[in-house]
């Protein structure tokens, strides 16, 4: 999309030779190791504050994203410095610095549209009835916009081997797009298929894929079917064809993406009656 990226890694997770094995273009990315929040806050106050100021003097301003990984590994200065003297207290400066980073820096994003996309740690509360929070305060999950807590499954092979895993992104916040849960894989050797999960969303009347068979043919649906038929090839695909650029053209991409448009998207196209809503809030 023609972003250059500011990749701050916090734990020594990527280097350049790992980001060549994933087909990332290296001479868009700047990568930047950072060890404490006191670091991050500085280097992205300064960079935001030179771009504003070369937005108001007219100049063109690149098009940047900026990546942290994580905010979860990011250690304050106290907690180095408290390190070398000895000192076991504990620091409870982090939520506090971590918050004000975020009520800093995402005014100035907004206004260069410098999308900002960061993991953290998670953790189990000791609660009566246990729940997963982020790490690291409040501040981070009140400044983001999405919100995504992953958990993983094995994802395993004809054979039985694990080859992967399954991963479940759950939103625990969106402001652009209902929280729906969504899985997707990452095998070992394959990466990520970007058709995975699109199964969930298919029928016969509409998208013109499902299980079925070839007779004489005639295309016809058949949910105990080992392959799958489509509209649009005159051929029963197998499984391991299923995830495929020749199953999921644009065009079938275009009808799903129709088809689940309500299912994700906050508009609605219904009329709300106000005095409805008048009158059933005077009978309360």
């Amino acid at each position: 999309m023609g972003y250059s990226i500011i990749y701050y890694d916090s734990e020594a997770a990527v280097d350049k030779s790992t980001m060549v094995k994933f087909g990332i273009d290296t001479s868009k990315v700047n990568y930047q190791p950072v060890n404490t929040v006191q670091e991050f806050r500085q280097s992205v106050t300064t960079i935001t504050r030179r771009m504003q100021e070369a937005k108001r003097d007219g100049a063109d301003i690149p098009k940047v994203m900026i990546i942290l990984d994580s905010a979860g590994n990011l250690a304050t200065q106290k907690e180095i410095d408290d390190a070398v003297s000895g000192n076991e207290k504990a620091d409870m400066t982090r939520s506090k610095i971590l918050k004000s980073i975020f009520r800093i820096i995402m005014t100035p994003m907004a206004d260069l549209k410098i999308p900002f996309i960061f993991t953290n740690h998670t953790y189990q509360t000791q609660d009566f009835i246990s729940r997963q929070v982020a790490g690291g305060g409040t501040g981070p999950e009140y400044a983001a916009s999405i919100v995504l807590f992953l958990n993983k499954a094995q994802l395993k092979d004809s054979s039985g081997d694990k080859a992967g895993i399954i991963v479940t992104a759950k939103p625990n916040k969106n402001r652009f797009a209902k929280p729906q849960n969504i899985k997707f894989h990452l095998h070992y050797t394959e990466g990520m298929n970007r058709f995975v999960g699109l199964e969930n969303y298919i029928d016969w009347e509409n998208i013109g894929i499902t299980k079925g068979v070839i007779e004489k043919g005639e295309k016809i649906p058949k949910k105990t079917a080992r392959g799958w038929i489509c509209k649009h090839l005159d051929e029963t695909v197998p499984n391991s064809e299923f995830f495929s650029e020749k199953v999921f053209t644009k065009e079938v991409l275009q009808k799903i993406d129709e088809k689940i448009y309500d299912l994700f998207n906050y508009s609605t196209n219904t009329e709300i009656d106000v005095d409805e809503l008048i009158e059933a809030e005077d009978e309360n």
